[in-house]
């Protein structure tokens, strides 16, 4: 089916369920009446295109975040191969650098909050996953090009505890154990979540040493790709100076090999990462005067830290022997509010400074690199209109933000070692956004967005390893448009949330990835960037059995200087995720199967689109089940069910058919 046929089929569906959408209920259970949200994915913003995975209750067993990002329409997840790889996030065509990964409301990452590794957050550890694409809603804070992925973490089902233990493929073991308390309403609730894994890595796959010469390749178990990885996660909510108080901490750690590309292996390259966040923040709202206007007041702060250790004594990665020691901490704070000024007319408004801090150290390196900070405030303004046409609802965004930064930056790159550059830069940005729904559960959008970016502490440094920064990066500017239409309703046993959108984003000093001879990638400046695309996502539900979940994303990503596509994104991604909901079955509660199939088009790895990348299938599939009740839980998956393995970006092997096997076990009641 054609991008047409796909368009008309969202249509159809949507005059069919926007007939009789749902309005959903008020989760504290108020007896006020509530008006129904405007359909979106998101209620924080009906404008932003935005969509929301919820991972309580998944079958698959032991999920990663990297391959939950394929389920979300105009969403890739790059990596450099099997599980613990390094794995960046693309929004619509974007670089990875485009787009920001928050932890609740708090930043993950450092220095502009880009580049950050999805492979460092464990699902454990989240409640559900939301990403927003293209402009994105004021109280984040993010004025970015490419998109917001916002980590939700564990909320307290009820009082409670888990313990879920998995094996796998290629070693894999992994222990979760899970903790958490509701009490009554309005005492303190709490969940604390823990975890371990390990996997050897060892996979097989085809080494070719002389790619133009045939018949000289074997297959060879990958070397270098043990892991060991922990995580702990710790969240309090409470009720405090009259509103809600949310705390958090959050820790990871991870150690073990740099394994490298199918054609250069590597074998003793090690790497280790710690990471720490301490978040808190405090929301109070309600109804002023007798107009019973809406207003509400949020404060944030955080402290995080990371430590990045990579030893290559013998120049394995980028020919280049290494033994570092970078450290990274991070200060963010911000406080933001909002107020109904009429019926039809509210604003909000948003400050916030944030500190970054690196520090780079090298024993093998010949000059001494020095600390390099940024300080970073920001503060933005929005007018929330929300008139009522007739029967028709409308709602009208209009926002600015503007963010300054002061930066003292050092050079790491080895032929440049120790250069100093302090800069000042601004980067603003505007957005104008609607939505109007002309039918119950129907909703028409469309926006336009001009952003600035600065440079991420990854592309100005490197990660010391496969990707090369470069600080004299000069800051990207960008316009992007967009359309769509949003459908969320139900007509007797069909329903679900189904969106459409087409977008178009123009970027000037686009920075970009660029392969080197030795497998790695480095960050480069490119004069403008055009970057057109249609994406399509959406869950149905027949009755109590059968749900379905897809996403697919069309691009044309242009180097306008070359006239030639930009490399490492593929023209087109699509999934298809099948679930049958069996229910009982003589011991087994709630069974569940479930089949999942992915597509990635072919693409390039150079900018003169000399080296393809070829398009690749995979098919998963997988059972779940209840025992006992709820006391019990097993689900077996497999991934790669044909076994087409292949290579990710920069040439680096796929692991191949993967089967994960878990057993989880619960105590305790839900109220």
């Amino acid at each position: 089916m054609g991008a047409k046929g796909f368009g008309a089929a969202w249509v159809v569906l949507a005059l069919l369920l926007s007939s009789r959408a749902s309005a959903q209920a008020d989760e504290f259970g108020a007896t006020a009446e509530v008006e129904r949200p405007i359909p979106a994915g998101s209620e924080e913003d009906p404008t932003a295109a935005a969509t929301t995975i919820e991972l309580a209750d998944r079958p698959q067993a032991h999920d990663t975040l990297g391959a939950l990002v394929a389920e979300l329409p105009g969403a890739q997840a790059r990596s450099l191969g099997a599980l613990g790889a390094y794995t960046m996030l693309s929004v619509r065509g974007t670089d990875a650098e485009h787009a920001v990964v928050l932890l609740g409301d708090s930043p993950l990452g450092a220095l502009d909050l880009g580049a950050f590794d999805l492979s460092t957050v464990p699902l454990a550890a989240l409640e559900r996953v939301e990403l927003y694409r293209g402009g994105t809603p004021l109280w984040l804070d993010a004025g970015v090009i490419g998109g917001v992925l916002r980590l939700v973490p564990r909320q307290a089902p009820g009082t409670r505890a888990s313990l879920e233990l998995s094996a796998g493929s290629f070693g894999m073991r992994a222990a979760d154990l899970t903790a958490s308390t509701r009490p009554a309403r309005g005492s303190p609730s709490w969940v604390a979540s823990v975890g371990a894994a390990h996997s050897d890595g060892d996979f097989p796959f085809v080494h070719d040493p002389t790619p133009l010469v045939p018949g000289d390749e074997r297959e060879l178990a990958r070397e270098n790709g043990q892991l060991d990885q922990g995580h702990g996660l710790a969240r309090l909510e409470a009720r405090a100076f009259g509103g809600r108080l949310d705390a958090l901490l959050f820790g990871y750690g991870r150690t073990g090999g740099i394994a490298g590309p199918a054609i250069q292996p590597t074998t003793a390259a090690r790497r280790s990462l710690a990471r720490v966040l301490v978040a808190t923040g405090w929301q109070r709202e309600g109804v002023s005067g007798r107009q019973d206007r809406p207003w509400r007041v949020r404060g944030t702060a955080s402290l995080g830290h990371q430590r990045n250790r990579v030893a290559d004594t013998l120049g394995e990665v980028g020919q280049v022997p290494r033994s570092t020691d970078d450290r990274t901490t991070s200060v963010d704070a911000r406080v933001q509010g909002e107020l109904g000024l009429l019926d039809w007319l509210g604003i909000a408004a948003l400050a916030g400074f944030r500190a970054d801090e690196h520090t780079p150290t090298d024993a093998l390196a010949s000059i001494e690199v020095g600390r390099s900070t940024r300080h970073t405030g920001s503060a933005a303004f929005e007018a929330r209109l929300h008139p009522r046409l007739g029967s028709m609802r409308l709602e009208v965004r209009a926002s600015g933000r503007l963010e300054i930064a002061r930066a003292t930056l050092f050079e790491t790159r080895a032929e440049r070692a120790g250069e100093q550059e302090g800069t000042t830069r601004a980067a603003p940005t505007a957005r104008l956004a609607a939505v109007i729904e002309p039918a119950r559960g129907l909703a028409l959008s469309a926006s336009v967005t001009s952003a600035s970016r600065l440079p991420t502490v990854t592309e100005l440094f490197g990660d010391r390893s496969y990707l090369v920064g470069d600080t004299r990066l000069r800051p990207e500017r960008s316009v992007g448009f967009e359309g769509g239409l949003v459908v969320r309703g139900r007509r007797g046993l069909l329903g679900g949330f189904g969106e459409l959108r087409f977008f178009a984003l123009f970027v000037d000093d686009l920075i970009r990835y660029a392969r080197t001879a030795q497998y790695q990638a480095v960050a480069q400046n490119i004069a403008s960037a055009r970057i057109l695309g249609g994406e399509l996502g959406g869950r149905a539900e027949l009755g109590r059995h059968f749900v379905v979940a897809a996403a697919a994303t069309l691009l044309d990503p242009v180097d306008v200087d070359r006239d030639a596509l930009l490399p490492l994104r593929p023209r087109a991604q699509a999934q298809g995720r099948p679930e049958l909901h069996l229910g009982t079955l003589g011991p087994l509660d709630d069974a569940v199967i479930y089949g999942q199939v992915v597509y990635v088009g072919a693409n390039f790895a150079d900018p003169a689109n000399l080296v393809v990348l070829d398009a690749r299938w995979l098919i998963g599939a997988g059972i779940s089940a209840e025992l006992a009740g709820e006391g019990l839980r097993v689900a077996i998956s497999v991934n790669d069910l044909l076994d087409t393995r292949g290579q990710d970006i920069l040439g680096f092997p796929l692991p191949g058919r993967t089967v994960t096997a878990s057993v989880t076990g619960r105590v305790g009641e839900i109220p």
